[in-house]
């Protein structure tokens, strides 16, 4: 064996419930690589899982909010487009009070989730939003989310939706003549 590997202690056996076999000490060296794929895979975080998990439950898992709509909409939401700031600082610090959303009314807590999830996480859930249900919502950039966090990391209550509509204004509806 070359001097600057290490001593096999188990004489480059494998063993398994199925079969014993001998693989070259090279070998050995370069499996894990062949896992590497996968752990690269599983570092990157899917918005779709992550969503289902963090936000299913009160945004329902089409978007359209649950219990018959009791909660608000994230599918074909006006607060989905234009500024994607507005989408992270809302789920990083929660929303407190009334909000329109869609023409309807609603006055609910949304709990603040930048204590409990990643910048990734935050990332991928908000491009999963963003993109699904119709929705034509900007992508989050990579470093947005961390951007946003340091921005009001000193702020300690939830937004109201007149403070978010105040730094980020919601995009106007053009009428029909307007899209001739």
């Amino acid at each position: 064996m070359p001097e600057n590997y290490p001593e096999d202690p188990h004489n480059g056996e494998m063993s398994g419930t199925c079969a014993t076999f001998k693989l070259p000490m090279t070998c050995q060296r370069f499996l894990p690589l062949l896992f590497l794929p996968a752990i690269a895979s599983a570092a990157q975080q899917d918005g779709a899982q992550l969503y289902g998990l963090y936000c299913s439950a009160c945004h329902a898992v089409d978007g359209k909010g649950a219990n018959d709509g009791a909660f608000p909409p994230l599918a074909g939401s006006e607060w989905i487009a234009g500024n994607p700031k507005r989408s992270v600082a809302i789920v990083l610090n929660g929303l407190h009070g009334p909000v329109e959303v869609m023409g309807k009314a609603y006055n609910l807590e949304m709990p603040p989730q930048g204590g409990a999830l990643k910048d990734d996480q935050i990332r991928a859930i908000l491009n999963h939003v963003h993109s699904s249900w119709g929705n034509k919502g900007e992508e989050i950039p990579g470093d947005l989310v961390r951007t946003v966090r340091a921005e009001f990391e000193s702020r300690e209550t939830p937004w109201t939706s007149a403070e978010l509509l105040k730094l980020f204004p919601l995009e106007k509806k053009k009428t029909a003549i307007e899209n001739l």
